[in-house]
């Protein structure tokens, strides 16, 4: 009932939002949290807004703490269940995949084997699922090749440009990253492992001190994605 009731105040309170907003979203969306909030702030000048980029993880963490009031995540199906406090809105399912060059040797593959991917260097963004997905693929497999781990989306698209390592991601992530625009990165799926069901989405608090700026801010960047504004 309370987040029917923000939804039907949305429309009469968001003609003249101000305070606060902090979003949050984890690596290859950024553009569109970019579009968004100049669409946003163009709109509703008084409207202070911060945005920036982190693994799912630390920004659930940031919610938690009031450090942020608006995250963009991907999660476990099973950890919806400790979301006490925190409302979740699902917007897209996915998976775990291997992404490399177009010209790669590992792109000659549509699906590649745990054995396969052992042979090829990764460099692996810092988030919770790359981590649990290593950890768990090293004991039933042994060690992947890891060139480097970093928090640094740039230094990814860099390796994978220039034909320096694959990596391992959110398939949607990589349906909105421009080197798969541009025909440059091409997705290969993980065969023989079985992935946890994963939702991808907004979450923030059941706090309503910021619902209608949240609420609208995540229906423009929905927006923003599904035409491919950018």
């Amino acid at each position: 009932m309370q987040r029917i009731d923000e939804l039907k105040s949305l429309n009469a309170e968001t003609s003249a939002l101000t305070g606060e907003l902090h979003v949050a979203t984890f690596p290859s969306v950024m553009p569109y949290l970019v579009q968004t909030a100049a669409d946003m702030k163009r709109e509703h000048p008084q409207l202070n807004i911060a945005i920036e980029e982190k693994g799912s993880m630390e920004i659930i963490e940031d919610i938690r703490n009031n450090k942020t009031h608006l995250g963009f995540i991907a999660i476990y199906t099973k950890q919806l269940r400790e979301f006490d406090g925190l409302h979740f809105s699902p917007m897209y399912s996915g998976k775990l995949v291997v992404c490399t060059h177009h010209q790669s040797e590992l792109a000659k593959l549509n699906r590649v084997t745990p054995e396969q991917l052992k042979e090829h260097k990764l460099a692996l963004y810092r988030d919770g699922f790359i981590e649990d997905f290593l950890q768990e693929f090293t004991y039933d497999y042994g060690p992947l090749s890891i060139l480097f781990k970093t928090n640094n989306s740039e230094a990814i698209s860099t390796v994978l440009r220039n034909n320096i390592a694959a990596t391992i991601g959110h398939d949607f992530s990589f349906h909105q990253h421009p080197l798969w625009k541009e025909g440059i990165a091409k997705m290969v799926e993980i065969a023989s492992i079985d992935q946890p069901k994963m939702q991808i989405g907004f979450v923030q608090t059941e706090s309503k001190e910021v619902a209608a700026a949240a609420e609208r801010f995540a229906q423009r960047f929905r927006q923003a994605i599904e035409l491919d504004q950018l």
